[in-house]
């Protein structure tokens, strides 16, 4: 009986395109033509994107750099070490989604908020693999819309690039909120309103920048407000006498089990802090040996996860039924002084030195679209850039526009979690995975695929309709 035939690891050696069982596919398409792998690509290009190609005037498509062209050279990208790439993969995982943890188990319970992020965390590195089996399969594959299009054609690619879009969209939206909560813990006085449009007044400008790379360069306050966060509460929980609120020590409010309907809300708020998959096929690229990817991913998941269930249970467990939907609201109430105040104001910058950073793909598409017409071809660079800036602040405006019809800060991590996390870090890598492997798989693997699919999208469905159900208000209230 002839054997059949392995798919490839995370770490396998990547093959070369030549007689690839994926040649048709590439050779009909664009497979990174235009498509940043990196910030800075992303920040320095104006190439024309593959997936709005054709809907660009013949004069703008003639003018944009062959789709055969690859984006790096094979070599561009190559240097990083294991350990610098487990920091990336570290810093790309831990963000906005941390602050939420405590009200996550606030939700579900210690017991089903604790299982909820091992699965999840499992799951996620699991579907990390699989990204990097299928970065392994082609040489040609250099980005999360390169192997959506290599299993599903131009068409998968244009869905999952809009899908990215809407997610970026709505990461905006929530920035906007967490900037407005944190200024009203500092500023009491001033309404919940008011504060958003300061928070939209900063961020404004910054997406007029012409190089974003000066704020890319800020990407360390993320760092550092998230371990600086940790510190805190764990401190504060610590030195506050037992009994009173804020102490790790008799909190007796805090719950193994809920009894209400606001448990599905966990889905989005655990799932959503697991969520770089869109990064990794980069971090992939970046490492001297792709071969250790898979242990890149298990001791970032590890530490991520880690953290996280400290994170969740220790806010949990210091603030119990009081918990609120940001765990630095409760910090400087229990625990006022020069340090919590610090924290709050690195809570504050750096949403705002990451907004223009993840509208800036979304605004990119919309210039390839827009501006081809309606900016003659002879256009000053003056009148490009001001056409751009209009176009970002339309934008922008857009997200202050959402962010005040519906301020909560839970409702958007969960929706990013319930709805784009779950597509973008299980469904699509495991169809992917299972499009591209599927005559070498055995029919358990197949089954176990199709399987984890349908759970995650049963699974997001429930948190969806939890976050759209519990829109206006605090929902344990």
């Amino acid at each position: 009986m002839k054997a059949r035939p392995r798919p490839a690891s995370a770490g396998a050696t990547r093959r070369e395109s030549v007689g690839s069982p994926l040649e048709r596919r590439f050779s009909a398409v664009a497979y990174s033509a235009a498509w940043p792998t990196t910030f800075g690509q992303g920040a320095a290009i104006r190439l024309t994107s593959p997936d709005f190609r054709r809907l660009l005037p013949h004069s703008s498509r003639a003018s944009t750099a062959s789709e055969a062209s690859p984006l790096l050279s094979p070599n561009a990208a190559d240097g990083n070490g294991f350990w610098d790439a487990t920091c990336t993969v570290v810093n790309v995982l831990v963000g906005a989604g941390l602050l939420s943890l405590p009200y996550m188990l606030r939700c579900s319970g210690v017991v089903l908020g604790l299982c909820l992020l091992l699965v999840f965390g499992v799951v996620a590195n699991f579907t990390g693999k699989l990204l990097g089996a299928c970065m392994a399969s082609d040489a040609r594959i250099r980005s999360y819309p390169d192997v959506v299009n290599a299993a599903f054609g131009l068409t998968g690619r244009r869905i999952a690039s809009i899908l990215c879009f809407v997610e970026l969209f709505v990461a905006c939206t929530m920035f906007l909120v967490l900037v407005a909560d944190s200024l009203h813990v500092l500023f009491p006085v001033h309404s919940a309103p008011a504060l958003l449009s300061v928070a939209f007044a900063c961020v404004l400008p910054t997406t007029w920048l012409a190089d974003l790379s000066r704020l890319s360069a800020l990407s360390v306050l993320g760092v550092v407000s998230s371990v600086a966060l940790v510190l805190l509460l764990l401190f504060a929980g610590w030195t506050t006498p037992a009994g009173q609120p804020g102490s790790l020590w008799g909190n007796t409010t805090a719950r193994w089990l809920v009894d209400n309907d606001a448990w599905a809300l966990s889905i989005g708020l655990a799932l959503v802090g697991f969520a770089g998959h869109a990064v990794f096929p980069s971090i992939y690229l970046s490492m001297d040996d792709p071969a250790m990817y898979p242990a890149v991913l298990n001791v970032g998941y590890a530490a991520v996860g880690t953290t996280y269930a400290l994170v969740a249970l220790a806010g949990y467990v210091m603030f119990g039924a009081a918990t609120s939907k940001e765990i630095t609201l409760n910090l400087l109430a229990v625990s006022p002084g020069w340090a919590t105040t610090a924290v709050m104001w690195t809570v504050v910058l750096n949403p705002c030195t990451k907004f223009a950073i993840v509208l800036h793909p979304i605004a990119l598409s919309v210039e390839e679209l827009v501006l081809p017409w309606t900016l003659p071809e002879a256009s000053s660079e003056r009148m490009q850039h001001a056409q751009r800036c209009v176009l970002r602040s339309l934008l922008s405006l857009g997200t202050f526009v959402v962010a005040l019809k519906v301020p909560n800060f839970v409702q958007w991590t969960s929706l990013l979690g319930a709805l784009f996390a779950t597509a973008i870090v299980v469904v699509v890598p495991c169809l992917c995975y299972w499009k591209l492997f599927r005559s070498t798989l055995h029919w358990c693997s197949t089954l176990a695929l199709l399987g984890l699919v349908l759970a995650t999208v049963v699974l997001g469905t429930l948190g969806v309709v939890a976050t759209a159900t519990n829109a206006s208000a605090d929902v344990m209230q």
